[in-house]
This record gives C-alpha cells, structure tokens and sequence, in this order.
C-alpha cells in the first residue's frame, strides 16, 4: 500500500463520494475509482458499499481508515519537522523555576541525557512568569513551573501542560531554634518572630502571606528571596524562620521542619511541564516532554 493509496482512500472515507474526492485530489474519477478497487484488491476485503454515487464504509473498511488516518498524521507531523527545519537539532532549551525545580529539574535532566545520549540541554533557572514569557517568545521549548501561572489569561489556550509532581511548602527553622523540638506549630506561633519568604515572583509565596493576613496573624517578612540557597543560609543560622520545598529540607541537616496543620492547603504547589500549542516538535523535544512525564517527585 502506496503513501499515494492511503491519501486517496482518507479522501474517500471522508467525503463518501468519489466525484467529490476525485476533485479534491485533482485527478480523474475513473482514475480514482480504479485505485480503490485495486486496494481492495491488495487487502483482499470489502472496503466500500456502494449506492449510487454514495460510499458508505463496510466494517472492515472503518477499521482501515482509523489506521491510515493514524499513518497520515504521523506523516504530516514528520513533514512538519522537516519543513521546520527541527530534523537536525540535538537540543532542548529547557526552563525552570527556583522552587518548583530546584529539586526535580536535575532528575529530569539525568533521565533524559541517560536514555538519549545523542541530545542536549540547554538550562535556564527563572521565575515562572519570566520564562512562561521566553516561551512564549520562542526562547523556551519547555518549562517547569507551578500550576497557578497556567491560570494567567494573557496565555489562555497558548500552552500544552501536563502535571508532573505535587510540590510541598514546609515551615523551617535551625536546630538551634528553641521551635526545633516542636512536633507542630500554629500560624500564630509562626507569626511572632521574624519570617523569610521567597519573593512575589512565586504566587505560592504570595498566597500564603495573603491567608496569615487573612486569618489575623500578619508576618514579620525580615527577607524576600529568589533564591532558596539565600532562605535555607539565614533559616540555618537561625536569624528567622522560613518556607521553603520540603525536598529542600530533606538535604539540609542544620534545619527541621515543622508541620503547621492549619497550613495544608495553601502549602501544596503542583507543579507543570508547559510548551507551545502549535509547536513543530523536534525529536529531542518530543522525547524530553516523554521522559520528564515519567519523573515523579514527593
């Protein structure tokens, strides 16, 4: 079965007549008609019933065009990659952000360069509304960042996301911190000494400050940062306590953190792999969107 065969027998199934495909593929009806019966021919069934000048599909002939429509998308997506000039590139520009990736980015990474050694990457470390913006833009293939961005309208209907983890803020101090054999503390508790924060370019950040406030108990914000690196050396020094992801506390001995159960819903970030709607995907993009789908983190 010819590439030749496949488009005039979707052409067919669509329009059931073949007077009308006949001139939507610019060549003679007789011509068609001696095409489709030499398919038939080839796959030795019944692919057509015919009444008059309608076509109906027999069962057999349903089942076909479901696979060659499959084949003539897979088709059209190559062209589109060979059109777009994607073919050759070995690379992927990937972003993501300070408190949804510090701790996952690099195991998506790992997995990716392990199981395709032939591509690379290319990191950008931002905050999500910067690099939903090189995305948009074109100097992003992929990010990583938090949900709540997606929910921006200047970007409705401009990504594909997928979730990739649940991400969980947690409340830190030092061990030397007197909280430190605290097995749970109150938001009041929290709000009387001072607090570092990450900074207003993580909505999680915001919201939760807005629900201290909210609840009656406003912080002591000694520090905003973009940096985690910045939080976990003043929280471990005990100048202040702080918020930071709880992968971040699990590689950090010199701090303990603390559960806070009035805090359970306003501390949970999940976290999404965003890229272009109508992106001509390169093969190392489509197999890093694969491999980072598969990566979960706790």
């Amino acid at each position: 079965m010819t590439l030749r065969q496949m488009q005039y027998f979707e052409s067919v199934a669509r329009t059931h007549n073949l007077t009308k495909s006949a001139q939507e593929l610019f060549i003679s009806q007789p011509s068609l008609s001696v095409s489709m019966k030499t398919l038939e021919q080839e796959v030795k069934v019944s692919l057509f019933q015919r009444d008059g000048t309608h076509i109906k599909l027999t069962d057999a002939g349903q089942t076909l065009a479901i696979e060659i429509n499959s084949v003539l998308k897979q088709y059209e997506k190559m062209q589109q990659i060979i059109r777009s000039g994607n073919l050759e590139r070995n690379y992927v520009r990937f972003g993501f952000s300070t408190l949804v990736g510090d701790f996952s980015a690099p195991l998506i990474c790992r997995k990716f360069l392990d199981t395709f050694p032939g591509f690379h990457i290319h990191l950008t470390q931002s905050s999500g509304l910067n690099l939903l913006r090189k995305l948009e833009q074109r100097q992003l293939d992929v990010v990583l960042t938090g949900q709540k961005y997606s929910e921006n309208s200047d970007w409705s209907g401009k990504f594909e996301s997928h979730p990739t983890h649940e991400s969980v803020l947690t409340f830190c101090v030092s061990k030397s911190d007197p909280r430190s054999l605290m097995k749970n503390i109150t938001m009041a508790e929290i709000a009387k000494q001072p607090v570092i924060l990450p900074d207003e370019t993580f909505p999680a950040s915001m919201r939760l400050e807005s629900f201290f406030i909210s609840e009656g108990y406003p912080l002591n914000i000694i520090l905003r940062s973009s940096q985690v690196y910045t939080i976990l050396r003043f929280i471990s020094t005990g100048i202040a306590g702080g918020f930071l992801p709880s992968t971040s506390c699990l590689e950090n001995t010199s701090i303990i953190s603390i559960p806070c159960e009035e805090l359970t819903e306003e501390l949970c970030m999940t976290s999404m792999l965003f890229w272009n709607k109508d992106t001509q995907m390169s093969p190392a993009l489509d197999a890093f969107i694969q491999c980072a789908q598969t990566v979960t983190t706790v």
